[in-house]
């Protein structure tokens, strides 16, 4: 693990115990939309409006000369290690994410800074989602004081100003809500879906993919994954369309098996090898294997060539 520490000062699980108040721990997420059902359907209308204007075009790897897909997957693993342990919210982790995202879209940054964009976007995610966000000195620790307060500060400055404080956006943890507050899944299958949308945020060429369409193929891949794990499968072909109804096609705007499963082949085999005991990265598998989220990251994963549309 030497490639980490290069540019990586801190390592998963050396975290400090928040100085803050975390919120109690939960067996699951639970659906943001479901606290506000009746305004859950106009919300979802607005992210996918809002998709199409703020992700038209998402791929900036060409264009930072220090930065690899490699170095994105290692921050983004290591920030999951941190919001788990800092007990933070699910919304605070894919919200910085896209917040590291669209910063590298417009923005080319050494490989030495690539930490600090992704601990400040923790700190700018975390003061838009959390009741008790952590504080800079906090973030300063959790690098093992490589960057000083005042670099977090600047950071967190320019990158607010430049998305211009544009911090409600639709990531694909609400949008996946939506598809579970529609359908109601187990809570097994709910914790499926998490695990592959925390793995999908891991794939920096799902980056093509509008949120939607990645929300919506983790959550039928999570609807398949506890499928055919259970003695409800009978070895033949699992179609997609056998958990893609059609009030989810209605919810997406007419979204079909047909563009979901190019998306499912892709993420399938990502999240194979993410779940797989020989992956260098081992956050989400690790959170995943705990009884709380029902050790859904052990499932045995389907082989592409069964799943049909």
């Amino acid at each position: 693990m030497e490639y980490q520490r290069a540019f990586l000062s801190n390592q998963t699980n050396i975290v400090p115990q928040p100085r803050w108040k975390p919120r109690p721990p939960t067996a699951a997420a639970v659906p943001v939309t479901s606290q506000i059902i009746e305004y859950s359907s106009e919300i979802s209308e607005y992210f996918l409006d809002e998709e199409r204007a703020l992700y038209s075009s998402r791929m900036y790897m060409d264009q930072q000369p220090e930065i690899t897909d490699r170095m994105r997957k290692i921050l983004v693993d290591w920030l999951a290690d941190v919001i788990t342990e800092y007990k933070l919210h699910p919304e605070t982790y894919f919200l910085a994410i896209d917040i590291i995202d669209r910063y590298l879209c417009s923005h080319r940054i050494p490989r030495s800074q690539l930490q600090l964009v992704g601990i400040t976007s923790i700190l700018i995610a975390a003061k838009h989602e959390e009741v008790w966000p952590p504080t800079v000195n906090d973030c300063v620790v959790v690098t093992a004081n490589t960057y000083h307060t005042r670099d977090v500060i600047d950071m967190e400055r320019e990158i607010a100003t430049s998305l211009r404080f544009k911090f409600t956006v639709p990531t694909i943890y609400p949008l996946a809500c939506r598809f579970i507050e529609i359908a109601a899944p187990p809570a097994v299958v709910k914790d499926a879906i998490f695990l592959l949308l925390e793995s999908a945020v891991h794939c920096y060429p799902l980056l093509r993919y509008l949120p939607s369409r990645i929300a919506a193929t983790a959550f039928v891949l999570g609807s398949i994954l506890f499928f055919f794990n259970s003695n409800q499968y009978s070895g033949s072909s699992i179609s997609i369309s056998q958990f893609w109804t059609n009030e989810l096609v209605s919810a997406t705007r007419g979204l079909t098996a047909d563009e979901i499963k190019p998306i499912l082949d892709e993420l399938l085999i990502f999240s194979q090898k993410m779940c797989s005991s020989a992956s260098k990265l081992q956050a989400i598998r690790r959170k995943y294997l705990s009884p709380k989220f029902h050790s859904v990251s052990a499932l045995d994963f389907p082989s592409g060539g069964i799943i049909v549309k």
